[in-house]
Order: structure tokens, then sequence, then C-alpha cells
């Protein structure tokens, strides 16, 4: 009796000190053949495929991200008149008939989503010709930012509501655009040369390093003329790009951006008929020019607060 006891007692105790939650990452369970399979283990296998599919969800978001930008970026028009640029003092003109890519560039009536721009193109003799409007240069287009954030609300996060590169920066971190990687910044700052600066190479370098499609590269300043009442009493330059992809080892961020007209009144991309550009920058650049890593919270599983 004794003798069965003690064989008892050792078969509970090799039992008690496996854990089978430890092996979960390497051993599929059959769970529905698992009579013993406690309800935790369950839950766990439950929240880790929960996981697995969000994580799947946000990729395919960042996908459409781009492919909508690359859409906007490629759309072929023409203009049915003479169309003077937003800006009349860069002197560059839309010209009637000449082919363009893009929606066009404007910081005027800037609110063009891709389906919108698409509607006002009519099928001219197989060409697509803008329709209008025209007057006082007020024609359909979006800017750096409006373009990234049509991509963003439309694609990922439709509750989205910071309007250009001023209001991204001012709301850096507080709920709906992050700071991708780790560096410091006071939420005060007049400049993101004064995050770059204060965080310097390394520090700023491992952030970029953590961008993913979708995510984006600002940099922007701003002085307010009246105190703090920064949203209607301030000069402020930014611009915005998204980020396409990152090489680690060439150190180079790949990205989609809208630029508009250069200072020899030309178009900035495929040669002067796009103000799109996809291209590179180097860290070593993005960094010169007071560029700060961020993304949409929902893309980087920090929901809004």
């Amino acid at each position: 009796m004794k003798r069965k006891f003690l064989k008892s007692l050792g078969l509970f105790l090799l039992i008690s000190n496996f854990t089978p939650s430890a092996a979960f990452g390497k051993i599929k369970l059959d769970v529905k053949n698992e009579k013993n399979v406690s309800s935790s283990n369950v839950a766990g296998l439950q929240m880790e495929d929960s996981s697995a599919k969000e994580l799947d969800e946000i990729a395919k978001k960042r996908e459409k991200i781009i492919e909508y930008m690359e859409a906007m970026r490629h759309v072929e028009w023409s203009p049915k008149e003479d169309m003077l640029y937003w800006n009349p003092k860069m002197g560059f003109v839309y010209k009637k008939g000449e082919t363009y890519y893009g929606i066009p560039y404007t910081q005027k009536n800037r609110d063009a989503t891709l389906e919108k721009f698409l509607k006002s193109l009519e099928n001219v003799n197989g060409k697509k010709i803008y329709d209008g409007p025209y007057k006082k240069g007020e024609y359909l287009g979006t800017d750096c930012s409006k373009a990234i954030i049509n991509a963003w609300t439309l694609n990922a996060d439709p509750s989205f509501t910071l309007d250009d590169t001023l209001e991204m920066f001012k709301n850096l971190g507080k709920g709906s655009l992050e700071p991708v990687g780790e560096y410091f910044y006071t939420g005060e700052e007049h400049s993101t040369f004064d995050i770059t600066n204060t965080n310097g190479e390394e520090v700023i370098f491992k952030s970029y390093e953590k961008l993913k499609p979708g995510d984006a590269i600002l940099t922007c300043s701003y002085e307010s003329y009246y105190g703090n009442d920064w949203r209607n009493n301030y000069w402020h330059c930014g611009h915005v790009r998204m980020v396409v992809s990152v090489n680690l080892e060439e150190k180079t961020i790949e990205y989609i951006d809208q630029a508009g007209v250069d200072d020899n009144k030309k178009l900035y991309g495929a040669n002067g008929k796009s103000s799109w550009r996809r291209e590179k920058i180097s860290f070593k650049d993005a960094y010169e020019k007071g560029c700060i890593a961020v993304g949409l919270a929902k893309l980087l599983n920090r929901p809004k607060i």
C-alpha cells in the first residue's frame, strides 16, 4: 500500500512539473481531441490567432494606402483650357491640351480625392479632359499633406481629422498620429528640427529603421503671431512624405510625395509633367531636413485615446 502511494505521488509530481503553456509556440495542439486542455490555454491560443488576424488586417491597410497613393500619382489628364497654378507668383500654367500625370497640386481647393478628381474628367476622343472648375486657379487638387490624409482616411482611419502638416506636428502623440520608434519630444517645440537636434542622428536613424509602408516622414516649423493661438494666427512651413519602404543596408527611405513646382517654375516629377514623385532619400538627408518618423495610431496598434 505504501509503495502504491509513493508511486502515485511520483506520478503526480511529474505531471505537476510539466507546463504545456511553455511549448505552445512549438507544438500545434488539436483542441478538438485534447480533452484536458485548460480553458485559459484555449483563450491564449484564441488571443494569438486574433492578434495575427489584426496584424494581417493592418498589413492589408498599409498596402491599400500605397496603392491609393500610386493611383493618385498616375492618373492621366489634360486641361480643357490653360489653368493658372494656385499661386500665380510661381509663374506656372497647366497648358491646354498638354498631358499631365497625378492629381494637380494646389493649396486652395485641396479636397480632391481620387474618386472626385476622376469624376471631373471627360473622355474626349480617348483623352481624359479636366472639365473644371478653373476660375481664379481654384481647380481641384491636393497638396503633400492632403494627399496623404486622403490615403489614410479612405483606407485606414476614417476618423482622422488633422488637416495639414502643422496640425500633424502640433497633435503628435495625442491619439491619432504617433511617433514611430522612440525619440524624445515635449510637444512644445516649434520645429521638428528641435526634435531631431535634441535627439541626435543615432536616435533619429533608429526611428527611421522602424518605418513601414503607409507611415510618413514629417518636417514642420511654425511661429505664432499672437501668443499660443497657433491655429488662427501663425506662419508655418512643412512637408510630409509617404513611406513606401526602408532599405536598412543603404539607410534610405523610399517615398511618394506631392511637391508642386520647383524654383525653375517647373513641376517636380515626370520631366515637368507631374507634381508627384516616387524617390529615395537617405537617412542623412532626411535628418538634415528635420524629418521625424510618424504613423497612424491605428496602424501602430495604438488606438485613439
